[in-house]
């Protein structure tokens, strides 16, 4: 819906993990879509414990923001999403548009669809589609 022109003012939040290997000296970085599993993803040689990295960003009708980078260690739950992710969108969303007149698309992560957020979400009065729209 949103490439075919139906909505002009948009938020997408995604957040991603990175997967790094050191091999042979070169540094390979492993991408894995939520709906892949690992083993459609490239193999990673010699990687038993590959170091990951997580990577937050927002995307808006009007362009993009910078990545953030998500704490090490940091399990993206239903509250850290709501307090640190969604806030600060929420509150940069306010200022780009000011009448409240966008919608907030989002992916199918827990964190996004629990009960608790999408409550959240409704409460803020929050226009959102459905994460396969």
């Amino acid at each position: 819906m949103l490439r075919k022109g139906r909505y002009k003012a948009w938020i997408i939040s995604n957040t991603t993990l990175f997967h790094l290997s050191f091999t042979t000296g070169k540094t390979k970085i492993q991408y894995i879509f939520s709906k892949k599993r690992r083993k459609d993803a490239a193999v990673l040689k010699n990687a038993s414990w590959p170091s990951g990295v997580m990577v937050w960003t927002e995307m808006f009708s009007q362009g993009s923001t910078k990545a953030f980078f998500v704490e090490p260690d940091i399990k993206i739950d239903a509250e850290y999403n709501q307090n640190k992710i969604l806030k600060h969108l929420i509150k940069k969303s306010k200022r780009l548009y000011h009448q409240g007149n966008f919608v907030f698309h989002q992916d199918s992560a827990l964190s996004y669809t629990v009960k608790s957020t999408t409550k959240w979400l409704k409460d803020l009065k929050i226009n959102t589609l459905p994460p396969n729209k």
